[in-house]
């Protein structure tokens, strides 16, 4: 494999060259690896952040957003740091929007858990959306303030079911 020079690279990314891309993959990968791995990266996650920083670099090379003078590998590393911040970015997310559907299935199993009349009177007031009038002459209360009585206290047995659910796990 022929060895460019910090030109010859830009140009040849410039240009989409596959003999560029090999070479820099070639040059670079080993060092990234070992430095994403420093920074908490699996192994299996490597090739990926790799490749789109690679892709990256080249984009901004075409696009001519980077100066003729940059250090192809320097400004490698810099992209592969910004994919990193992505990646963890990214990640996060998915964890938070995991964890919050894993609470949301355990408030769920919790509803389930609740006696037929509790379950009627909270599906009727936050599903349905009924007013306690509604609800009084649906269920057959005297007036509205008991059936408001009745489905908070429906409520508080739904929040210590899942407070008791959710300290548990």
């Amino acid at each position: 494999m022929a060895k460019f020079s910090d030109k010859e690279v830009l140009q040849g990314l410039k240009n989409g060259s596959t003999e560029v891309l090999l070479y820099l993959t070639k040059r670079f990968y080993q060092s990234s690896r070992r430095w994403l791995r420093t920074k908490g990266i699996r192994d299996t996650d490597t090739p990926g952040l790799f490749t789109d920083a690679i892709i990256r670099m080249m984009r901004d090379v075409q696009r001519k957003s980077v100066p003729n003078q940059v250090q192809p590998g320097a400004y490698l590393f810099d992209v592969l740091k910004a994919q990193l911040k992505d990646h963890k970015l990214m990640r996060a997310a998915s964890e938070l929007e995991q964890h919050q559907e894993l609470q949301q299935q355990r408030v769920a199993a919790c509803f389930s858990i609740l006696d037929e009349a509790s379950r009627q009177l909270l599906s009727a007031y936050y599903a349905d959306r009924m007013n306690f009038e509604e609800i009084a002459a649906r269920f057959d209360y005297s007036n509205p303030v008991i059936a408001e009585f009745e489905v908070n206290k429906a409520m508080r047995q739904l929040e210590t079911l899942v407070k008791a659910r959710l300290t548990i796990s």
